[in-house]
């Protein structure tokens, strides 16, 4: 989250909290898509577009309209 302005603070209990999940898991090996889930909703709680970048990547979404529909998932829907 280097371009982003986002506390350090945060950024390291961001880490000890991913951490923390994986050792409750209590496996001895833990698969990279189950730590990618893991970061990914650990992340989008702290910045929409952090966490964007990290799925785009994660994911490897395929169009610009797979990327719009995860982006849309962000944006609150407003109450008629």
């Amino acid at each position: 989250m280097e371009k982003r302005a986002v506390d350090e603070n945060i950024i390291c209990n961001l880490i000890d909290d991913i951490e923390h999940t994986i050792v409750l898991l209590d496996k001895k090996t833990v698969p990279s898509i189950l730590v990618g889930e893991i970061v990914s909703k650990k992340l989008r709680k702290i910045d929409d577009v952090a966490y964007l970048r990290f799925v785009s990547v994660y994911k490897s979404f395929s169009s610009a309209k797979s990327f719009a529909s995860e982006a849309k998932k962000l944006v609150p829907k407003k109450t008629k």
